[in-house]
């Protein structure tokens, strides 16, 4: 199926009807751009990169070191804001 038969495809769906004209699958079309989801902010809820592996802390109180290597992780996902407001 080619790109153009999938948008044709995707728009009929999105409507529920067939036969289609070229506006109303542009249209539909926006529709779900405007829908995909954008990455997380402090505001507004989104998608987030999964953060590297942390080790275990290897005892019962984690160390600085620990502590700053889950936050490292925790920022570079995208799961908090890498500078403080």
């Amino acid at each position: 199926m080619s790109i153009k038969q999938e948008l044709i495809a995707l728009a009929e769906q999105i409507s529920g009807e067939s036969n289609l004209s070229a506006a109303d699958i542009a249209s539909a079309i926006r529709l779900v751009a405007g829908k995909m989801p954008e990455e997380a902010s402090a505001t507004k809820a989104g998608l987030v990169k999964q953060g590297v592996a942390v080790a275990d802390a290897a005892g019962s109180a984690p160390t600085a070191a620990e502590f700053n290597a889950l936050l490292a992780s925790l920022r570079g996902g995208g799961s908090i804001a890498t500078a403080s407001t």
